[in-house]
């Protein structure tokens, strides 16, 4: 049979049906291959638009590994979230109740709070979060560096569970008579505490602490059952404790008149905070005098007393200070009466 290309119709008749056919047939094949060699080269060689490839194929998905956390071992939930199970689970809890974070379409809340945990806790990069919960780049950054989680953090649950301490003698100082009356209106203790950073490669050299690592220098407040009650981060590992409390002050950060916190070396006697004398050191607020020991701040980092004028951005005044002074003098003196008293009986 000749090729097609060069039948003619040679008389009247007409060109059977089954020619008609075959003929169709061989341009419906001839157009598969260029369709067909066009598909491979486009996607062998990327010209333009290559067919999407699924990225996250894993079998454990992000909420199936969340819900193996959270009936796992205990211990697992706390390596990788920070937190027990029953303690992610109130979180959750909170977070939702309010209406504040919710499940979406692709994502339950629960596997929003975890993303912004696990980033927190081991500070993963976004290519190991996306492995991690099996999720795209744009989804983790909503939930990282878009705030989603954090937004509702630092708002209305802050505000519920950091209040100020209640304007009365803590328990614990009320029930002891080793430090009732003395301390009456102390309500708690502020120090500043360093926590693992990450900054960029220009701010490296502000966020050093003395040991050398990259952290963020967070002041806060606690209460005598452990709770904060103020929580101030954000600042450089190099500052001082005394510029950070010197910026709360500034801030909004006070108690009522005649209440006040302990504090260490790093922060002024003034009337908000209370120093111990030189030589004395705190240790879960029993005190513990050495007349013989050589103190050397640098060599004790949590030694009270060392005073470090050239680290201070403080706004102290002479007066505020010798209201201070009396007041740690006047505690003192009662201190010691008591204890002659108790001492001669």
């Amino acid at each position: 049979m000749p090729p097609l290309a060069i039948i003619h119709h040679t008389g009247p008749h007409k060109i059977s049906s089954d020619i008609l056919q075959l003929i169709q047939r061989r341009r419906h094949a001839l157009n598969s291959a260029v369709l067909t060699t066009v598909y491979c080269a486009d996607n062998f060689l990327h010209l333009e638009c290559p067919i999407p490839i699924p990225g996250h194929t894993s079998i454990l998905t992000g909420q199936d590994w969340l819900d193996e956390m959270l009936n796992g071992h205990p211990e697992r939930c706390l390596d990788q979230l920070g937190m027990y199970p029953a303690a992610f689970l109130l979180l959750c809890w909170e977070f939702e109740r309010n209406g504040e974070l919710g499940d979406s379409r692709y994502i339950t809340s629960q596997e929003q709070t975890a993303i912004f945990l696990y980033w927190m806790v081991h500070g993963s990069s976004q290519r190991e979060l996306m492995e991690r919960f099996q999720r795209s780049n744009d989804t983790i950054s909503k939930y990282t560096h878009g705030h989603r989680v954090l937004d509702v953090a630092i708002t209305e649950f802050y505000n519920k569970y950091v209040q100020n301490p209640a304007d009365s003698t803590p328990p614990k100082i009320a029930n002891n008579p080793s430090y009732f009356p003395f301390f009456r209106h102390c309500r708690g203790t502020v120090d500043g505490v360093h926590v693992d950073s990450f900054a960029l490669e220009a701010d490296v050299v502000r966020y050093r602490d003395r040991h050398g690592n990259v952290t963020q220098n967070v002041l806060a407040a606690c209460d005598f059952d452990m709770c904060f009650v103020y929580v101030m981060p954000g600042y450089e590992g190099t500052a001082a404790d005394g510029r950070l409390f010197d910026t709360a002050r500034r801030n909004g950060f006070a108690l009522p008149q005649h209440r006040y916190y302990l504090a260490d070396a790093g922060f002024p006697n003034c009337d908000l905070l209370m120093m111990p004398f030189l030589g004395v050191r705190l240790n879960s607020f029993d005190v513990e005098i050495d007349d013989n020991e050589d103190y050397n701040s640098d060599d004790h980092p949590f030694l009270t007393g060392a005073v470090i004028p050239e680290r201070r951005v403080l706004a102290i005044t002479a007066e505020e200070s010798k209201r201070a002074n009396e007041r740690r003098q006047r505690i003192a003196k009662s201190m010691w009466d008591h204890y002659i008293a108790d001492d001669s009986s």
